[in-house]
């Protein structure tokens, strides 16, 4: 089985791009059935399949040992922030 974040590490490799950090955006399954309904107006995705996907990657950033930012948790600007930070990017954004 090829993984999503070996996938990632692999195109990295390959770019020569060094002392990556994966870190996997997330939330919980509670709150990704509301997002996709309400939010993202994409009920259609809030179904079993999705979840599981949802299940798969976050087990998959947990074995390779990287971040999960849980995004269901902080409001978006601080999600935005917390990113900008570990990128670096000091100026504010327009």
């Amino acid at each position: 089985m090829r993984w999503r974040i070996a996938f990632i590490l692999e195109a990295l490799a390959e770019a020569g791009i060094t002392g990556e950090q994966v870190i996997l955006a997330d939330c919980s399954d509670h709150v990704r059935p509301a997002r996709l309904r309400t939010d993202r107006n994409q009920a259609e995705l809030a179904h079993p399949i999705m979840m599981s996907w949802a299940r798969y990657m976050r087990e998959e950033a947990r074995h390779a040992g990287f971040e999960i930012l849980d995004t269901g948790r902080l409001p978006l600007a601080e999600c935005v922030d917390y990113i900008r930070q570990r990128l670096g990017i000091r100026d504010q954004l327009l």
